[in-house]
C-alpha cells in the first residue's frame, strides 16, 4: 500500500485542474511503485525457492492477528512523536473509511 499526504489548505487552495494533476501523478506512481514492489517480492520468493526452503502459507487467522498486533504496535510507538501520531491517525481514519480497519 502506497499512501500520500497532502496538506489540506494547500490542497484547497490548488485549482481544481491542479488537484487533478496531482491524483493523476499520484495514482501514476502508485501504480509503479506497487508493480515493481510486487516483481521484486515474486523474485525474492523464486530465489527463497530455489535455494530449497520451504515456503509455509499462514492461515488466515494467523494473519489477520499479525496485522492487529503490528497496527497496535506502530499506533502504541508514534503515540511519543506528534508528527508520527498525526500521521498514524491520518491512515487510521483512511482505513476505517476504506473498511480496512475497525
Amino acid at each position: 500500500m502506497v499512501g500520500f499526504i497532502v496538506n489540506r489548505d494547500e490542497w484547497n487552495g490548488m485549482t481544481s485542474d491542479l488537484q487533478e494533476m496531482v491524483e493523476i501523478a499520484i495514482e501514476a506512481s502508485t501504480s509503479v511503485i506497487t508493480t515493481e514492489s510486487d516483481i521484486g517480492v515474486a523474485m525474492a520468493w523464486n530465489e527463497v525457492a530455489k535455494a530449497g526452503v520451504e515456503i509455509i502459507e499462514w492461515p488466515e487467522a494467523d494473519q489477520d492477528a499479525y496485522y492487529v498486533a503490528r497496527w497496535n504496535w506502530i499506533k502504541e510507538h508514534s503515540a511519543g512523536f506528534p508528527l508520527s501520531a498525526e500521521a498514524v491517525g491520518i491512515v487510521e481514519r483512511w482505513g476505517q473509511q476504506q473498511g480496512y480497519l475497525e
